[in-house]
Formats: C-alpha cells, sequence, structure tokens
C-alpha cells in the first residue's frame, strides 16, 4: 500500500489564507442569519440561488448557515454518481463525454455571491460589536498572575516582540498564539488559520501522518485546521501524485528552477502496512501489487474495476503489496549550493521483479529524462 503522504515530503507549499471581506451586507439581509433554521434559511437562500440549488441543500440537509459554513466543498458530492442526486444533478452540471461532471457557471456564480453575503454579514457584525464594546485599559491582578502563571511569560515575551525593529522577522511561535487566540473566541464552524500556520499544518501532517496530526490537532484545540482542508490546500495547487506514475513534468520544472542537469537516482523498497485502499481521484484500488509491462515499468491505474466480482477475485488471487519501491532524484548543484531530493515514483511491490525488469526500467527512465538530464548516476538497492 502506498500512501499519499509518502509523495508530497517534496511538495513546495504555497498557500494563502482567506480573510472575511470587510463590505457592507445588502439591506435586506437578515442580520441573524446565524440564527436561521430550516424554512427561514431556505428563503434567505432563494433571494441570491435558484430553486434548484435550494432542493440541492435540502437533500443535503443543509438546514441553516452553521451547516453551511461547516462544508469545505458544497459541490463534491455533485461529482460522485449518487442515486439520489441524480436529478438535481443534471440540473446544476454539465456532462463530458468521458462522464465527468462540472458545476454550470451560474450556480457557481449564485454560491459564491450566497457565501459572500454570509461572510459580510458576519463581519459587519462583528464590527457593530467591537463598537459597542467600552475599551478599557487591562490590569494583571496579582491573583490573576498567581493562578495563571503563564501570563507574566507572554506578556514578558510579546513585551520582547515589541522592541523588534523588524516586525517581518517575527517569530512562527508568535503568528502561532495570534491565530490561536483569534480563533478561541469564535465559533467552530468559523476558525481562520493564516498562511504560516496552514504551512506548518501541511508540513506536520505530511511528516507526522494522519493519526500522529489528528491526536495533535485534537489536543491544540483551534490551533489547527483539520485534515479536509489540509488536503484541499494541496489539492488546489494542483498536486497530483498516483502509484506508479514517473512524474518527468515535474522534475524538469524543479532542475529547471534550481538550474541543474545533473544528479543522483536512487531506487529502493521500505516497507509498508498491506491495506487495500480505493483512491477517488484515480478510481482504482491502491494496495495490489501493479503488475509491469515489458520496459519493467508499473502499470498505473490496474485495478480499476465497477464489479464487486473483480474485487473479491483480485482479494482471493491478487498480491497485496507489503513494499514500497521509491525512485529518488538527488540534484547536483553546479554552485555547491543545497538542493532536495525529488520523488519520482512510488509503487507497491512484492519484491519478486528480475534484474531484467530493474535494467529495462532504468533505461526506460534515462530515455524519458535525457532531453534535461546530462549526467544520470544510478543507483539501485536490492
Amino acid at each position: 500500500m502506498i500512501d499519499q503522504s509518502h509523495l508530497y515530503s517534496f511538495y513546495l507549499v504555497d498557500l494563502f489564507a482567506k480573510h472575511y471581506s470587510m463590505a457592507e451586507p445588502s439591506p435586506s439581509t437578515p442580520q441573524n442569519i446565524l440564527d436561521l433554521q430550516g424554512t427561514e434559511f431556505y428563503s434567505y437562500v432563494k433571494c441570491y440561488c435558484s430553486e434548484d440549488i435550494v432542493k440541492y441543500f435540502e437533500l443535503l440537509e443543509v438546514r441553516s448557515v452553521h451547516s453551511l459554513l461547516g462544508i469545505d466543498d458544497i459541490f463534491s458530492p455533485l461529482h460522485d454518481n449518487y442515486i439520489e442526486l441524480a436529478d438535481i444533478k443534471q440540473k446544476l452540471t454539465f456532462t463530458r463525454l468521458d462522464g465527468t461532471c462540472v458545476v454550470k457557471t451560474g450556480v457557481h456564480h449564485d454560491i459564491k455571491r450566497l457565501f459572500k453575503n454570509v461572510e459580510d454579514t458576519l463581519g459587519h457584525n462583528e464590527r457593530l460589536t467591537n463598537i459597542t464594546v467600552v475599551e478599557e485599559d487591562l490590569f494583571l491582578t496579582s491573583e490573576l498572575i498567581e493562578r495563571y502563571p503563564f501570563l507574566k511569560q507572554l506578556v514578558q515575551l510579546y513585551m520582547k516582540l515589541s522592541k523588534n525593529v523588524y516586525p517581518e522577522t517575527k517569530l512562527f511561535l508568535h503568528h502561532f498564539f495570534e491565530n490561536l487566540l483569534s480563533n478561541l473566541s469564535l465559533s467552530k464552524n468559523r476558525y481562520r488559520y493564516n498562511e504560516l500556520i496552514i504551512e506548518f499544518a501541511v508540513c506536520l501532517s505530511i511528516l507526522a501522518g494522519r493519526n500522529a496530526y489528528e491526536f495533535i490537532r485534537l489536543n491544540l484545540f483551534c490551533a489547527l485546521p483539520n485534515l479536509t482542508t489540509v488536503q484541499k490546500k494541496i489539492a488546489q495547487e494542483g498536486f497530483k501524485a498516483l502509484e506508479g506514475e514517473f512524474r518527468y513534468d515535474d522534475m524538469r520544472k524543479y532542475l529547471t528552477s534550481i538550474n541543474s542537469k545533473f544528479v543522483y537516482c536512487a531506487e529502493d523498497c521500505t516497507s509498508a502496512v498491506r491495506k487495500i485502499i480505493y483512491d477517488a481521484p484515480s478510481n482504482s484500488f491502491v494496495g495490489f501489487t501493479l503488475p509491469l509491462d515489458e520496459n519493467g515499468m508499473p502499470r498505473i491505474q490496474h485495478f480499476q474495476t465497477n464489479s464487486y466480482e473483480d474485487l473479491e477475485m483480485w482479494f482471493n488471487q491478487q498480491d497485496i503489496s507489503h513494499l514500497i519501491n521509491l525512485h529518488m532524484i538527488q540534484p547536483i548543484a553546479i554552485n555547491d549550493e543545497k538542493t532536495y531530493p525529488f520523488a519520482l515514483a512510488a509503487y507497491g511491490t512484492n519484491g519478486t521483479y528480475t534484474h531484467i525488469h530493474i535494467i529495462h526500467r532504468w533505461f526506460k527512465m534515462f530515455e524519458e529524462s535525457s532531453n534535461v538530464i546530462d549526467f544520470y548516476h544510478l543507483h539501485v538497492i536490492c
């Protein structure tokens, strides 16, 4: 079984944090939108969207602004073949020749306008609340400090940071505290995370793994985004990694960016948990040992089926991978600058291939890379 997180380790994150718009809400917008439920909520939606969208919300059991804001991608159910959504899917999407669908432009526009109005109204209400609050000087009493000793250290830290003449060099810890404290005063579905926190979350989820990341996130209340948000941010950047795919184009872009044409390339196996999972983006089952073609290359997306009988046969007859075969590229910089390795490919295997497969595979890799690489130093660990 190959875990997608193994391929994310060399992905350079370039994400942005989304902030609430500060525009005034429409005069017809109710200021108590967070209290709208059921019929009142659907009446509010009708002000911005069609009856078909309202029907779609009803099918999804989206009955309030709270539930609407808690959904990362409102259109994701339309990309799956749910029987209950078949009729509404025809009205809200166009179907391509390959069977995939795309949401209609007008539907996208209406939903975007609805979300913008919700955010504008919430932001407006928050500013009105802040205006009505009488600002007072804060005093830390001895009793408060005695009860919460960390407050003293926290104040000393920010006093030290305030003397920094280069505010752009603020410690990550400062941004972490700032984001954490701002979320503490918000409801769960309104948590927001700045760019540095999102980048940190992506790196942590990759390096620590899903279970460790979830353990940390649940214990650091409202400090880190959930895994769905992390995966969505990575997907928005267009990063795709399929089992057995050799990412030559991505390698070329990386080597061009660091001005390198000389590399070491290594192939090695590491143990993996024997497990079969369904990978939705590739519509295939991952975890079976991929067969090799005449060039010793794994056959990508080989285990695709809509039949339970085929799946049962695979479980009975096919090997489940207990190893991950990883191909790594280490660029060599001419000016001796530090360079980072690149994951060219990874796929599950049972280690039964022969030396002929390896030789043919390396010839194929060299052929595919010859237009961008001048020197290949090959290294295979068996």
